[in-house]
This record gives C-alpha cells, structure tokens and sequence, in this order.
C-alpha cells in the first residue's frame, strides 16, 4: 500500500513525498457494487514539482481542508473534515 501510494502521488502530482503514517481509513459505501477501503496517509513532501504529471488530471492546487472545491469521493470529506477540526491547512 505505502509503495503504492507513494507511486501514484508521484505519477498525478508530480512530487515526490515520505509517507510518515497512516491518517485515516474508511469504508466506502458510494458504489454498492464495488465496495473499497480508503486509507489515507500523512506525508511530506520531499522534491518534485505540483503539476498534472500523467494526463489524468488538467490541474492541480492546494485548498484549505475546510473548503474543499467538489469532491469526487464522499469519504474524502470525511478526511479533510477531520483535518480541517485539527487545525490542518491554516
């Protein structure tokens, strides 16, 4: 999972980051059909530059947990509401 994370945020972002632990996890119920876990890992970002790096994503940026633009995933905002009651991103 860690190799896998680190991987994929390297291959959307463009950065490359040290995981530091585990954040979060959850189960995901959005799609009935094909039921996921999330987990979520807290990181620093190590080198690298932000960019869309493999075609999947036309931008990229940074928002405060509290205001998030749309999400995609409901348990996101499970994640960044937690973050955002910690104090993360102000």
């Amino acid at each position: 999972m860690r190799a896998a994370a680190l991987r994929e945020f390297r291959e959307e972002t463009g950065l490359e980051v040290e995981l530091t632990g585990v954040y979060d996890v959850h189960s995901n119920f959005h799609d009935p059909d094909r039921l996921t876990v999330g987990i979520w890992f807290s990181g620093t970002v190590t080198g690298g530059e932000l960019h869309p790096a493999d075609g999947e994503l036309s931008e990229l940026g940074w928002f405060d947990p509290a205001q998030p633009p749309e999400l995609a995933f409901p348990t996101d905002a499970l994640v960044l509401r937690r973050l955002a009651m910690e104090g993360h991103g102000q």
